[in-house]
């Protein structure tokens, strides 16, 4: 009597004795009368000797559903339980050949593909999951009696339980339409192929987005999860469970952003300060999906700022967590406070660039563009990043005035392309290294004064001052307003008979700079 290809090792056993009219441990002692007392550590081994004893192949428990659910509870750090028993398929129990599958017995069994109804997850006569030992079924009988004993109320002091023998194939189970099917088909299939091709790149998204198997695999765990806990998946109610699925399933599979934001706010999930998919999280979160959470940022993006839409990148391809935000210290997540244009940016926007979306007549219109280009896909504050452009700490307070009356999606889609041109062609010039030298003044005095030397000139004390204050702008890319080292700003003029550009270019040679580093650059 050969196993079936997916068969439950606990069933072919039991019908393995059946067959010969014996309980399932007595024929096990046929095989090794050595034992004594059965051990869940023997179980594999005396199933291989019953296979050779009956010319046949052992079946073995495949575990590719409790395997996944492992490895995304570790990597998310979530709950979970394995549980002991098998859910059943009435229907299936009373075909001709019945047998018990693998497929039931895992954390995620819900439906019947074939009869397409709800498993059933426990005995109605005893109130057990059939199967919840590997050795149960004492007697011998066959697949479609409940293999439990009963918990009797009345039942003598040290006496034996008696047998529940319930007949389930006369068990009713619930139909499923045809997309809770479906969705439960999906779930089956992203556990198989996350088993087989885990790290594969997948671009077939609703959304055009692309993802690995694992990844989306993950995304639906924690959907679940967030409903029903992992650690309840093997005894909750099955349609409670399904109902977790389709909510899943539908969620990532949605094509609008209206349609994710109508399901989240309708069965609670994907909450923005939770523990699946917070946008801001603080020490104790968990790691995020990248998926889940770009799902959720096209959801919230009508009514998120604009440094939150240039942090998550909202104008990108697909939404995503800042720079570093997911790095691990000490086991736990903590976000790191960099971004990826740290050095690009000079304090005030290139001259020309970004001029088309219309704030060039705005004070300080130039350094509210530079702080929300540093601001794409950044977690730091703004003042943190005012700070390190060498502009003053209340030019972060300024932004959002500066930007009063735009449309955001404009903006933030002219600075997200900006972004990706310098990520293709990054500046030769290190902006962030330029505005700490820029601190001292010392510096640009000695260099003005080398490059009138070297010219034989000689100009007033007013006029020395005004070309290192301009010669700091241009070194740093910034405006002389800003300079840290003029108590206040007055109109600095160089004298009409020197060549400014001359005196500037012989200046910076003087300055600290790499080989072949230009004076000043712009954006291709």
């Amino acid at each position: 009597m050969p196993p079936h290809d997916d068969e439950l090792p606990q069933s072919w056993l039991a019908r393995v004795a059946w067959r010969y009219g014996l309980a399932p441990t007595a024929l096990l002692r046929v095989l090794d009368p050595r034992i004594v007392q059965f051990s869940v550590r023997d179980f594999s081994r005396l199933l291989d000797d019953l296979a050779i004893a009956t010319r046949t192949r052992a079946p073995r428990r495949l575990g590719t559903v409790e395997s996944q659910i492992a490895r995304w509870s570790f990597a998310y750090e979530r709950r979970h339980a394995t549980g002991a028993g098998s859910s059943f398929c009435p229907a299936c129990l009373a075909e001709p050949e019945p047998y018990w599958r693998q497929s039931w017995a895992h954390p995620l069994s819900i439906v019947c593909f074939t009869h397409g109804q709800l498993l059933v997850e426990r005995c109605p006569g005893c109130g057990t999951r059939p199967y919840a030992t590997l050795f149960a079924g004492q007697r011998p009988g066959p697949p479609w009696l409940c293999p439990s004993r009963r918990e009797d109320d009345d039942r003598i002091h040290r006496t034996r339980r008696k047998w529940c023998g319930t007949d389930l194939r006369e068990v009713e189970s619930a139909r499923v339409t045809g997309g809770e099917l479906a969705a439960a088909a999906r779930v089956e299939g992203a556990i198989d192929l996350a088993a087989r091709r885990g790290s594969d790149r997948w671009d077939l998204m609703p959304q055009g987005w692309q993802t690995t198997h694992v990844e989306y695999l993950d995304a639906l765990f924690e959907l679940i999860d967030e409903q029903v806990p992992a650690r309840t998946w093997p005894v909750v109610d099955r349609e409670a469970l399904l109902a977790a699925v389709c909510v899943a399933v539908s969620l990532v599979q949605s094509t609008t952003a209206s349609e994710v934001a109508g399901l989240c706010d309708r069965h609670g999930v994907m909450n923005p300060v939770g523990n699946h998919t917070p946008l801001h999280p603080s020490r104790h979160r968990h790691v995020r999906n990248r998926l889940l959470l770009a799902l959720r940022l096209r959801s919230l993006e009508p009514g998120l700022s604009l440094a939150s839409r240039l942090e998550f990148r909202l104008a990108s391809a697909m939404p995503r967590a800042p720079l570093d935000d997911e790095k691990r210290v000490d086991g736990r997540v903590r976000p790191t406070g960099r971004w990826p244009a740290h050095g690009w940016v000079p304090p005030t926007m290139w001259p020309g660039v970004l001029d088309h979306v219309g704030l060039a007549s705005r004070p300080h219109a130039r350094a509210a563009l530079s702080l929300a280009l540093s601001k794409v896909g950044s977690n730091a504050p703004l003042r943190a990043i005012a700070v390190s452009l060498g502009l003053p700490g209340w030019s972060a307070d300024h932004v959002a005035r500066v930007f009063v009356g735009t449309d955001l999606r404009v903006v933030s889609e002219a600075l997200e392309d900006l972004f990706s041109r310098l990520e293709a062609n990054p500046p030769p010039i290190d902006y962030a290294q330029r505005v700490i030298i820029g601190r001292e003044r010392a510096p640009f005095d000695a260099a003005v004064e080398k490059a009138l030397l070297a010219q034989d000139l000689e100009i007033d004390t007013g006029a020395r001052d005004a070309a290192a204050v301009q010669l700091w702008a241009a070194y740093t890319g910034s405006s002389t307003a800003y300079c840290p080292w003029v108590p206040q700003p007055t109109e600095l003029l160089i004298p009409w008979f020197v060549d400014r550009p001359d005196l500037l270019a012989q200046a910076y040679v003087a300055l600290p700079h790499r080989p072949r580093e230009p004076l000043a650059w712009a954006p291709p």
